[in-house]
C-alpha cells in the first residue's frame, strides 16, 4: 500500500499494533470519511430529495471506482 499513489486513493504510510489496537498512518482527511460529509449535509439541508443532486452522485461513484479500480490493477483488494 505504501507505493499507491493515485488521487482517488488516501495515502498509506505505515501500521503498527498498540497493546490491543491496531493503529494505521495515513493521510488526514480534513473533512474526514465519505461518510461524514453525508452525515454532515444531511444536518444542514432538507434531505427529503436525496443528501447530493445526481452530478455530485456520479462524481464520488466515478472518483470511489476509478480509486478502486487502481487497487485491483496493482493486485489488491478492498475489504
Amino acid at each position: 500500500m505504501k507505493n499507491m499513489k493515485n488521487e482517488n486513493i488516501v495515502a498509506y504510510y505505515a501500521s503498527f499494533v498498540d497493546a490491543t489496537e491496531l493503529c494505521i498512518v495515513m493521510d488526514l482527511c480534513q473533512r474526514g470519511s465519505l461518510l461524514d460529509v453525508i452525515k454532515y449535509t444531511q444536518s444542514k439541508r432538507d434531505v427529503s430529495y436525496g443528501v447530493f443532486d445526481e452530478n455530485t452522485i456520479a462524481t464520488i461513484l466515478r472518483d470511489v471506482l476509478r480509486g478502486l479500480a487502481y487497487i485491483h490493477e496493482n493486485g489488491l483488494v478492498h475489504r
